[in-house]
């Protein structure tokens, strides 16, 4: 996934939003998590809150840098950070949990 083409669908909303959601649920969890600290804060968090899952939402969240995942979990809030975590696997919510200080 081209991460300039992320980055001008991100530019051009809400215009081409249903195009930005596609683009983003088009690729693998692993790649998204890997080039988000590309994006800007607005843009990492578009790119999240565009994921069609929850389960792809825990997955990117877990496999993301630090950076990208202080931002998110900001934008979630400590109810919307609550209710993501506790359908994850223990493991990877605690570790989050620990990165986050929460």
């Amino acid at each position: 996934m081209p991460i300039k083409k992320i980055e001008d669908l991100i530019d051009s909303l809400p215009k081409r939003k249903p195009e930005l959601f596609t683009e983003v649920n088009a690729n693998d969890h692993f790649e998204l998590a890997r080039l988000l600290h590309q994006l800007s804060p607005e843009g990492k968090i578009h790119v999240f809150n565009n994921l069609n899952s929850d389960l792809k939402r825990q997955e990117v969240l877990y496999e993301t840098d630090l950076d990208s995942r202080l931002e998110i979990e900001s934008s979630l809030g400590s109810k919307g950070l609550a209710i993501l975590l506790s359908s994850m696997p223990e493991d990877e919510a605690t570790d989050i949990i620990q990165e986050l200080g929460v």
